[in-house]
């Protein structure tokens, strides 16, 4: 099925009410309200044409988030326990493309998958909140009241979720900010990859079963809830849920998508030929009745380098901070960010840094295939003082698992070359996740002066704290850098997109004597002592400074005062 045709499948719901106190707009990002007193509110959806004229359908379906009605259903007598209809005088419309106009829908049932709202607070570290009975996981099916004519509705094919991995290539199209201009706006292309794989709690070993959310980098705006989401093989996956938030006022920096295996039943939907549920011990929806009633890629896919790399990528934890690490050893080695373990350090007697008494450093696998749960204590070997940003990591047990595979030595970065990076961001540690990854491209490789070797790679996937010495993939597989910071704006507030990584040929010293069981003690000395050395250009380099000396806050903190950087972003962010 072409883009085009998949776009057929999308279309702009808004929902109309009456809202004299103008309570209905709390938490939008947009609404339009009227001098009468109503308010009118919009989202994405997706058609279902279970006709077998694709061309005139007339038993159409839509699916929805329910967080768009979600303040106009109307409430029983007590005042708390929602009725299963809308408020008086509340119309809901779905605005077809191609000249569609609006259509009048009804509304037929609301889907609740209770797992998933716990799934998300596990996730988020907090509690979810509802909405007059209807969460995260509730989904709205309408039923259009009306034939439509002339307009080309193609059927759907569904791809089970519990086949997606993560690094697999999607495609979301959604309407944000419709209602402010649908010819702008309505079914709007955007593309990522899946970035992690939510499991419900009590199936987390149930490979089989569909996850409660699929996260991806794909750009989610406002109004994108309720989107269809489909795979680089135009095959419908979800469709996009309200945006998680931690806390009152902070959003998860990922989209979610509700996989449409939960809800299939309800839209008469078979995937690979039977209703993905019914063989299932767990039925996680409870459905509650009206009472009357393709990707164009170079890459399609990152999943094959992510299941490359991923046993190579490790949480690292320090107290109460977190990051990301490489293992770059059969025997242990761990590369991470120095910025991540400086704070816990002192100066020993020749200088170098080491842990504070009482302070550990514990390393987590949780990709690493039969132990996914592998945890143990890593002692430091080395953290860099220089300007180069990484500190050196050994796990004090015997456990065998798979090193970041090197490129060869002749083969360099290049500019626009895909990437994918991979850690463990955003995400607190207790909620047992595997490494998050997204996708983009090396936008910038920056070379020093004196060496002429790249010193400073940028790029373009979405890097989060938490990333702090991940790992930068090329799309084999192969590691080409160490995720160590972002960009801010002039509030402090990080640049996702914005992103830079140590180049593996600047860490290939510290590497290279890690593959040497025996290494002989005064070249390790030697290799540790270069990288403490100040190397003024280079600090210059990641301080984002066209010349001057060495940076005076640490290397992570990239935006700072006298930075150039720093003036164009205070100028610009509104517009970054």
């Amino acid at each position: 099925m072409s883009v085009e045709e998949l776009q057929q499948t999308a279309c702009l719901v808004r929902v109309t009410g009456p809202d004299p106190k103008g309570v209905k707009v709390k938490d939008r990002a947009f609404y339009v309200t009227t001098d009468d007193g109503y308010t009118t509110l919009s989202a994405s959806g997706i058609l279902i044409n279970r006709s077998k004229d694709q061309s005139s359908p007339k038993d159409l379906l839509v699916a929805c988030s329910a967080s768009l009605i979600a303040s106009f259903r109307e409430l029983g007598e007590d005042g708390s326990s929602p009725k299963d209809k809308l408020i008086p005088r509340c119309n809901v419309d779905m605005c077809v493309g191609d000249g569609g106009g609006w259509h009048r829908l009804d509304l037929i049932k609301i889907i609740t998958i209770d797992g998933i709202r716990t799934a998300t607070e596990s996730l988020v570290g907090g509690s979810v909140r509802d909405v007059r009975g209807i969460s995260i996981g509730s989904v709205a099916i309408f039923r259009a009241t009306s034939f439509i004519e002339n307009v080309y509705i193609p059927t759907l094919e569904v791809f089970a979720s519990a086949k997606v991995r993560k690094g697999d290539k999607l495609m979301i199209i959604s309407s944000p900010f419709g209602l402010v201009s649908p010819h702008v706006f309505q079914n709007s292309i955007t593309t990522g990859i899946v970035s992690n794989v939510v499991p419900f709690e009590r199936m987390r070993k149930n490979k089989d079963f569909p996850p409660a959310l699929l996260l991806t980098d794909a750009r989610c705006l406002p109004g994108s809830e309720g989107a269809p989401a489909f795979d680089s093989k135009g095959r419908i996956i979800g469709i996009v849920a309200p945006t998680l938030h931690r806390g009152e006022k902070f959003s998860l920096e990922l989209g979610a998508i509700i996989p449409i295996d939960l809800f299939a039943d309800a839209l008469d939907l078979e995937i690979d030929g039977q209703n993905p549920l019914k063989n299932n011990m767990m039925n996680p929806t409870a459905v509650i009745e009206k009472e009357s009633g393709l990707i164009s890629s170079p890459h399609s896919s990152f999943s094959l380098a992510i299941r490359k790399c991923s046993s190579a990528v490790v949480l690292v934890r320090v107290r109460s901070a977190w990051g990301s690490g490489i293992v770059v050893s059969p025997y242990g080695h761990i590369l991470t960010c120095a910025h991540l373990v400086r704070p816990f350090t002192q100066k020993g007697r020749n200088g170098a840094l080491t842990l504070r008494l009482g302070t550990k450093i514990m390393v987590s696998l949780r990709d690493a295939g039969s132990n996914p749960e592998f945890q143990c204590e890593a002692d430091l070997l080395f953290c860099s003082q220089g300007a180069v940003d990484v500190a050196l990591l050994k796990m004090n047990v015997n456990f065998k698992t798979k090193a970041a595979k090197l490129p060869k030595t002749d083969e360099y970065v290049y500019e626009g070359q895909p990437c994918v990076a991979s850690g463990h961001a955003i995400f607190h540690p207790s909620s047992n996740l595997s490494c998050t990854v997204s996708a983009g491209v090396v936008s910038r490789v920056v070379s020093s002066l004196e060496k002429k070797d790249p010193a400073l790679l940028q790029t373009s996937a979405s890097v989060f704290r938490g990333h702090s010495g991940g790992l930068l993939a090329d799309h084999r597989g192969n590691f080409i850098g160490m995720l160590t910071s972002n960009a801010k704006h002039s509030n402090g507030d990080i640049i996702p997109t914005i992103n830079f990584s140590i180049p593996v040929n600047v860490l290939r010293p510290l590497i290279d004597v890690c593959n040497k069981n025996e290494a002989d003690m005064d070249i390790v000395r030697s290799v540790y002592y270069s990288f403490d050395e100040l190397d003024k250009e280079l600090a210059a380099l990641w301080s984002l400074q066209v010349g001057g000396g060495p940076p005076t806050t640490p290397p992570h903190e990239i935006v700072q005062e006298g930075s150039r950087f720093k003036d164009f972003l205070s100028k610009f962010s509104s517009k970054l």
